[in-house]
């Protein structure tokens, strides 16, 4: 009985040293340059980056510690005016959520609660002031309108307009009046009214959506051009190793128009476009077979003159980047780590280890 009594004391003395340690306020500084935010296994992971000459210094990674309440943040955008928006699609178990976290400072400072479940992937219109939600996807039974896209006014951090995507949304850009963003699994989702793949064009003031264009893959990321165009990389829907030997770049204009397509190496995950030169960099997070995670490498492909020109190495399975001012951002999923590269030679200049986790986005805010 004794030794129960002291196994029972041990253990209520580890609870409240984790409780302790939970609850220790994140350290914020308001003179870094950049806010590195990733999502850690379902909790927030914070380095602060400040410009030092030509380097960068980061700080030690910290943690806004969401699951020890059994949260799990699913993931994050940036407004304009500097506040973190949290999502969570579901709980420690497997419990849906129904959550909004929005912080400042690494501080919470609202939270919103929805009837519907499932909040997850998010689009942030900085210039508008507004955050798309989309939830959780799930089978029509004959009732539904669509899965829900709620659009929230950053300014009053409340709920203005509520839109149903007939399909699951995923993967956007935004260029001149409208969000461009890729609907995929519409048929499997009860949807038979339209294409089971297709692109959607969401008016950015009215709200109004319309299909520009029928696609026939599986969509891995889109970025917009400085040129207005669309520019999608996929892979081809059946992913058997015989098969799994390229990924393509597919190019459409505003109006859904394709308008090329370049082949590209195997694996592509995410693009993004710097407008400061129309180069796209490519992430790819496979090498050789479907969903290896030993990829290597960045294409980068010159939208101007319509080539690949350069392939970048060193990488652990690239799965997300970023470009803010002249650097571009790299979460290595593989390590764990974040690779800030100099944009103009491509050199390494600092990279952010955190504790090892699945490292799932990435989110870049520009405090300077």
């Amino acid at each position: 009985m004794l030794k129960i009594q002291k196994m029972i004391l041990l253990l209520l003395a580890i609870l409240i040293l984790v409780a302790c340690k939970d609850s220790k306020p994140t350290e914020y500084s308001n003179t870094s340059t950049y806010d590195l935010y990733v999502n850690h296994g379902g909790d927030l992971g914070l380095s602060q980056i400040s410009k030092k000459g030509s380097s960068l210094e980061a700080t030690d990674p910290q943690l806004v510690n969401f699951r020890h309440d059994g949260s799990i943040l699913s993931s994050l955008e940036i407004t304009q005016d500097k506040h973190v928006y949290a999502s969570f699609y579901d709980r420690v178990g497997g419990k849906p959520d129904r959550r909004v976290k929005i912080l400042k400072d690494g501080t919470e400072v609202k939270e919103l609660t929805f009837d519907e479940k499932g909040p997850h992937e998010m689009i942030s219109d900085q210039e508008k002031g507004k955050i798309y939600v989309v939830f959780a996807f799930y089978v029509n039974t004959g009732k539904s309108k669509g899965i829900p896209l709620k659009i929230i006014n950053t300014k009053t951090k409340e709920v203005e307009r509520t839109l149903y995507i007939k399909g699951g949304l995923m993967h956007w850009g935004i260029a001149g009046d409208y969000i461009y963003s890729f609907v995929m699994k519409a048929h499997d989702l009860g949807y038979g009214d339209v294409p089971d793949r297709y692109i959607i064009a969401i008016h950015r003031d009215t709200g109004e959506t319309k299909i520009i264009s029928n696609v026939d893959y599986a969509s891995k990321g889109m970025a917009i051009g400085a040129d207005g165009n669309i520019y999608a990389i996929h892979m081809s829907i059946n992913n058997l190793r015989e098969e799994y030997n390229n990924s393509e770049l597919t190019v459409y204009s505003p109006t859904g128009n394709q308008i090329a397509q370049y082949k590209l190496g195997i694996g592509v995950r995410d693009i993004v476009i710097d407008d400061d030169n129309g180069l796209a960099y490519i992430a790819h997070n496979d090498k050789y077979s479907y969903d290896d995670r030993k990829g290597d490498s960045i294409t980068v492909f010159d939208t101007k003159s319509k080539k690949v020109i350069q392939t970048l190495k060193g990488f652990s399975c690239p799965t997300e980047l970023q470009i803010v001012d002249d650097y571009l951002f790299v979460l290595n999923e593989a390590t764990s780590s974040v690779k800030i590269l100099d944009k103009r030679t491509y050199k390494v200049v600092n990279e952010v280890k955190f504790d090892e986790t699945f490292l799932s986005s990435m989110n870049v805010l520009k405090r300077k």
